[in-house]
């Protein structure tokens, strides 16, 4: 999928978002079909290196998405009492480590979700498990399993309190929240160990990681069910074909 270059950052930004809606289109179609079932919506994602990324890509779907948003807020806290005042609530629910669920979580009934902690992994709830959420309660979600052995299942996943790994966050604190985040993008490296029919993926920046490319490229058992989109500013052409990005290589790791 090619985009055309911007003259001038305005542009370049505008011309960003026209991209990320392209490519959200390419892969998942019309979304108020009645063929966007629990086999459709866990078959297709896009993928993308950056947790930031993922975010604004989910948000960008979960728009496009049939019916109506629920918001749910997280209750944020620091274990030290001293602390409170160095960290306020604001700063708490501006945080936003990749191991943990957003402040502001919005969902909408029958849209994916992936679960961020083990909490029946005899059942199928395990980190990584993918869901279609189907009804909520005020600290309840009640998801369908979409993935795996236990798929169809439906199952209830209540409000819980978690800690980020300290390399995910600078802030050790608590947050109280439904342990899940939208599953219609992911980034590559949450994308391991899952299949897919249809993959985008989205390179903003050149893959930052040894083998991520590789791994990104290998989910998908055709080249037609693939999208690429690439940033033409942090590309090189080099010549009239298209664009092309580069696949990180340590040598030393292969030896």
């Amino acid at each position: 999928m090619r985009v055309q270059q911007a003259a001038n950052s305005t542009d370049a930004n505008e011309l960003r978002d026209f991209a990320e809606y392209l490519l959200c289109i390419a892969v998942f179609g019309n979304l108020h079909l009645p063929t966007v079932n629990r086999e459709f919506l866990t078959s297709h994602a896009i993928l993308t290196p950056k947790n930031k990324d993922v975010a604004v890509l989910n948000s960008l779907i979960l728009d496009q998405f049939p019916g109506d948003a629920s918001e749910f807020k997280s209750a944020d806290a620091v274990d030290d009492p001293e602390d409170q005042i160095r960290y306020p609530n604001k700063l708490l629910n501006s945080l936003d480590p990749s191991d943990l669920p957003p402040h502001n979580l919005k969902l909408k009934v029958g849209c994916p979700i992936m679960l961020l902690r083990n909490l029946d992994t005899a059942n199928g709830l395990c980190n990584g498990t993918r869901l279609i959420v189907r009804s909520w309660r005020q600290y309840v979600l009640e998801a369908e399993i979409a993935t795996g052995r236990q798929a169809g299942t439906i199952v209830l996943i209540p409000h819980i309190t978690l800690t980020p790994l300290q390399t995910q966050s600078p802030i050790i604190f608590k947050r109280t929240q439904f342990p899940v985040r939208l599953a219609f993008s992911m980034t590559i490296n949450k994308a391991q160990g899952q299949t897919f029919n249809n993959v985008g993926l989205y390179l903003p920046e050149p893959p930052f990681a040894h083998g991520l490319l590789y791994v990104a490229m290998s989910w998908v058992q055709t080249p037609t069910t693939i999208r690429i989109m690439l940033n033409p500013d942090n590309s090189t052409q080099p010549d009239q074909e298209g664009f092309t990005t580069r696949n990180v290589v340590y040598h030393e790791v292969l030896l």
